[in-house]
């Protein structure tokens, strides 16, 4: 990163650095001071920090515009409420207009992550205690069964994933969403949208999501799984297990020999998604994925 671009950040105020760091998608930057922050920024795609220097109008009063709006919403829904109960229409009261609804229902029926697949460590950068730090995002699998229940045939037109747990600030980052495959004669291809489901049938898609790593899982994997090279996501999860943590640096004790146990489900650190499908008609299905609260655990008690 150029040194111009370091001086052109000193002088910002921090409200116009967190603006920066907002557009960046930099995780956690309200917990960096000033200094730490500027030094995230730099880590940055150059061209992206570049773009994201200049702060417009909108970057800076959006959230009270989006008050305003919610305000004129509010009043407007009461208007909805209230003014049916006054005759202001001239049309007899028995009077009716015949509307035809379409029965369109998408719904996620199943959902399991998948660990005897092909994976990539990715260079990546996150915080950890206050400090911009290197680590790994880790690709991995989640087969989704997606349902159409509704009375007609669908096509799915756009599917989205975003993080929601409070452990991980960011509701997005670099390299999290990585596509969506199909399986075909026992290998994954990519899916190009829209795809169609008939009525009352079901299609498995495996969607590819970048995990990120915590720290000390990503220092003991990459001398070992070198970052860019591929490798097998259960032989980094036994390794790591051997060592005693998983991919988040959730602790494992070895019960017995070739058996391990983690702490109690509501105790682990994880990384929680909502993956979302919408329809050409704008029909939503949506439902939460996770490794373990959303995944394992849940295939487990079902």
């Amino acid at each position: 990163m150029s040194s111009s671009i370091k001086h052109l950040l000193e002088p910002k105020l921090r409200d116009e650095l967190n603006i920066i760091a907002r557009k960046l998608h930099i995780p956690r930057y309200r917990s960096l001071d000033k200094k730490g922050l500027i030094t995230a920024i730099l880590q940055c795609e150059e061209s992206r920090v570049k773009k994201s220097l200049s702060i417009t109008w909108w970057d800076r009063y959006h959230v009270h515009v989006y008050g305003g709006i919610g305000i004129a919403a509010f009043i407007f829904s009461i208007l909805f409420f209230v003014v049916p109960y006054f005759d202001l229409s001239t049309k007899p009261k028995h009077e009716t207009v015949d509307s035809v609804a379409v029965d369109e229902i998408i719904e996620i029926t199943g959902v399991r992550p998948i660990i005897d697949q092909p994976t990539t460590i990715i260079k990546s950068f996150n915080v950890h205690q206050g400090q911009v730090v290197e680590t790994g995002v880790l690709s991995a699998f989640w087969e989704v069964l997606l349902s159409n229940n509704g009375d007609s045939d669908l096509s799915i037109i756009d599917y989205d994933i975003y993080q929601v747990a409070n452990e991980f600030d960011a509701i997005d980052y670099t390299h999290m969403k990585q596509g969506m495959f199909s399986l075909s004669e026992n290998e994954l291809i990519s899916v190009k949208l829209p795809i169609v489901i008939n009525a009352g049938h079901t299609e498995a898609l495996f969607l590819k999501v970048g995990i990120t790593m915590g720290k000390d899982a990503f220092d003991l994997v990459k001398e070992k799984y070198p970052v860019d090279q591929p490798s097998m996501l259960k032989d980094i999860a036994d390794f790591l297990r051997q060592e005693g943590m998983d991919f988040y640096g959730n602790p494992f004790t070895s019960v017995t020999p070739g058996h391990y146990s983690l702490p109690p489900i509501d105790e682990l650190k994880e990384q929680i998604f909502r993956i979302s499908f919408k329809s050409s008609r704008g029909t939503k299905g949506d439902e939460l994925i996770s490794w373990y609260r959303y995944g394992l655990y849940r295939l487990s008690i079902e």
